[in-house]
């Protein structure tokens, strides 16, 4: 595993061009050149000369006129791709106010935007290495960041620990500016009950949010579309009497307590209603319907296409993605939280995701797993950790440590 990322830097293509045209400008000590500062001078004189032409047109006075090209010369010359964008904020905002204090909170707000969300997709994470060393990249086609040497042994550290047990696979990344940390991403492992959360937001997205289903629809304790696996017939599920329940309730036990009969009641039920399509449009190959299991072996790569899609669709107005998304953030077991906690800047940090953890005397089947969204800091991050190690207090603290170290170093990320 390297030490140094810097050498591992690795700048995603994948429909890059035109994302990169619309990503945030570097800092304003590289950018405040001879050439740029002229630049920049005339967007701001052009801006002056429409801000007088919307005092003649409009009757207003020119007494924040001066102080309007002040504040955008300046937000000009830090956010240089913005040029455009503020001049229509800064028209549209002193027209209809006339207010230097409106117009300045308008400035620093169109300063501040980032890459749109939908900018990445699911199939970008193709681009990203899947070698066994630790690589830095950008999903937008920019140049990759550079981690410090003290998250760099961190994380090392951390990942390191984890294989002592088991393989390892890391990816994480902020999603408003599309730069990320990978290892070993491509490295297949048993998901375990990870792929739970995955599998909610097929049932919600494709199905219920489709107005094929809905979240009361009821669920066959056995089901006739798959007979191939069958629930536990001791679980309570099975001993009430019932003969369904409720699609939403099976999800919240699922997702929350991590119940795998009610994962498998919905998996019997739902997988032949277009999940091959689902799974199949993310661009993820190694997840398919399998008439054997209902957990599939996949790798973080993989894990990182679900969970942008799972982003796309939780921050969406999709009827059942708010509903969705407290199911997530209940999450009983989440090594991702448990980890976070312990890191600066954590205890305000809010987790989204779904663990898996296993042993098993086939080592195929060992599994500590956790994946999922993290909001911390008015941002959104990715971070997707699979290990194959037999669930044991070590394995699950090896990976909060991951989850930890990823998360401290996310400011190299911004």
């Amino acid at each position: 595993m390297a030490n140094q990322p810097g050498s591992g830097k690795h700048a995603a293509s994948s429909g890059a061009g035109k994302r990169a045209a619309r990503r945030r400008a570097s800092s304003i000590a590289t950018a405040a050149t001879a050439v740029f500062i002229a630049v920049a001078f005339i967007a701001a004189a052009v801006m002056a000369w429409r801000l007088s032409s919307a005092e003649h047109n409009t009757g207003t006075t020119a007494s924040t006129a001066p102080d309007a090209v002040a504040i955008a010369l300046a937000h000009t010359l830090a956010q240089p791709d913005m040029i455009t964008s503020l001049e229509d904020d800064v028209m549209e905002i002193y027209a209809t106010h006339n207010d230097a204090a409106k117009l300045e909170q308008a400035l620093e707000e169109a300063a501040t935007r980032e890459v749109p969300l939908g900018d990445i997709e699911p199939t970008d994470l193709d681009a990203i290495s899947t070698r066994a060393e630790l690589q830095t990249f950008s999903l937008i086609g920019e140049e990759a960041p550079s981690l410090p040497e003290n998250a760099t042994n961190a994380i090392d550290a951390a990942v390191k620990a984890a294989e002592g047990l088991g393989d390892a696979g890391i990816v994480f990344f902020d999603a408003s500016t599309g730069n990320g940390i990978s290892y070993n991403a491509g490295a297949a492992v048993y998901g375990a009950s990870s792929f739970k959360g995955p599998y909610a937001v097929y049932v919600c997205q494709a199905l219920v949010d489709k107005g094929e289903i809905t979240l009361n629809s009821p669920v066959d304790v056995v089901s006739s579309n798959r007979g191939s696996i069958a629930i536990s017939s001791t679980s309570s599920w099975a001993t009430s009497g019932k003969t369904s329940y409720p699609t939403g309730e099976l999800i919240s036990a699922a997702v929350i307590e991590s119940d795998n009969d009610a994962y498998g009641m919905l998996r019997n039920q739902y997988d032949g209603e277009g999940y091959d399509s689902w799974i199949a449009e993310l661009g993820v190959e190694d997840a398919p319907r399998d008439p054997l299991t209902w957990y599939p072996t996949y790798c973080a790569q993989s894990s990182a296409k679900l969970w942008v899609n799972a982003l796309h669709y939780l921050e969406s107005d999709e009827a059942s993605s708010a509903w969705l998304a407290e199911q997530l953030k209940q999450t009983r077991t989440s090594f991702i939280r448990d980890g976070i906690l312990s890191a600066e800047g954590g205890r305000d940090a809010e987790v989204m995701d779904k663990a898996g953890w296993i042993s098993d005397s086939d080592p195929a089947y060992n599994a500590v797993c956790d994946a999922g969204i993290v909001r911390a800091g008015g941002r959104t991050y990715v971070m997707c950790i699979m290990t194959s190690q037999p669930d044991c207090t070590e394995a699950r603290t090896n990976v909060a440590a991951i989850a930890s170290a990823l998360f401290e170093a996310r400011g190299a990320l911004e």
